[in-house]
């Protein structure tokens, strides 16, 4: 569970500083990121970090400023993988609810987000 809070630690402040290279910095290259459609993102299949840091900034530049991660559930797959479920709340310019599910990998001696799943909720009122 402390790898996945470290992680998650990392991308809300990232968020916090509008860092887009800090929250990039923690998927790996090839990274798949299946997001779902909201007032941010237009949802669809991103492949690759360079497409993801697209995605965050393009959130950064619709007004999005917070996330709230909860890490729901953590475990290992064997000695070199862990998937974990849980909730984030983003909030700025519009407030989203999501669901999120990663698979982490090492890569470089470090945990990457290879595969990222968002469900979403219809936004706030207000």
């Amino acid at each position: 569970m402390a790898i996945v809070q470290d992680l998650t630690a990392t991308v809300q402040a990232a968020i916090e500083k509008q860092d887009v290279a800090g929250w990039a910095s923690v998927t790996a290259p090839d990274v798949t990121i299946l997001p779902a459609s909201n007032p941010l993102t237009s949802g669809g299949i991103i492949h690759g970090r360079a497409d993801a840091e697209k995605v965050y900034a393009g959130m950064f530049q619709q007004g999005m400023k917070h996330a709230t991660i909860k890490v729901l559930e953590a475990h290992f797959i064997g000695r070199s993988a862990i998937w974990w479920a849980g909730t984030i709340h983003f909030s700025g310019a519009r407030e989203i609810d999501a669901r999120i599910a990663q698979v982490l990998v090492r890569s470089k001696g470090a945990w990457r987000a290879r595969l990222v799943v968002l469900s979403g909720d219809p936004p706030h009122a207000g």
